[in-house]
């Protein structure tokens, strides 16, 4: 299966998505955040309604997001799968890292009252999250008819407010082999990483 990862800008889109078009390519990821931005996603479709791009496009997008001029536009590209980062929908988890899961379930639920295709990614070894919370993450998820969910190690990079904030988390930090830090692995972590295995497998 061939997947190209496209970053750019409007003329490198056009230019890349012609060629993924004319070469067979299966699927195109876009990394870069602009999904999160109203000018910038809007070029991208633009482009993929012009060139009759039938190829499944990838997007990553915050819940914030989904608003109804986005979930509007995106109908229009039926080939489209919005990649929500969840990260947690456990209240207290998502109080220490400042998410909102309310506002994150009403935007999965837009999505699919929109028919509209996502994949959720949860993390686990977050700031207070146990095995109880991970797995009712995913039932919850599943319950809501979300079949596509993945889950990864919480990592601490530099620049990001983990990372400024690392000795005032309860949590314990070791960089693995490519220096990143990841949390020190407890008994509640290893079962997660095993449920998370599981999914993929």
């Amino acid at each position: 299966m061939n997947t190209i990862q496209a970053v750019g800008t409007e003329q490198r889109f056009r230019e890349e998505l012609v060629l993924f078009r004319d070469n067979n390519i299966s699927k195109i990821n876009v990394l870069n955040p602009l999904f999160n931005n109203k000018e910038d996603y809007k070029v991208l479709l633009d482009l993929v309604k012009e060139l009759h791009i039938e190829i499944p496009l990838s997007v990553q997008i915050r819940c914030e997001a989904l608003t109804d001029d986005f979930l509007h536009t995106i109908k229009e590209v039926p080939n489209i799968i919005c990649e929500i980062g969840v990260q947690s929908l456990s209240p207290s988890v998502c109080q220490e890292i400042g998410r909102n899961p309310e506002k994150t379930l009403q935007g999965l639920r837009e999505l699919q009252r929109n028919s509209i295709n996502c994949e959720v990614s949860l993390i686990y070894g977050l700031p207070r999250q146990n095995f109880q919370d991970f797995e009712q993450d995913i039932r919850q998820l599943k319950e809501m008819g979300i079949s596509k969910i993945s889950a990864f190690p919480l990592q601490i990079y530099p620049g990001t407010k983990f990372f400024q904030e690392q000795e005032k988390l309860p949590l314990r930090f070791k960089p693995n082999t490519l220096g990143i830090l990841e949390v020190d692995q407890t008994q509640d972590f290893q079962r997660m990483k095993a449920l998370a295995e599981k999914m993929t497998s």
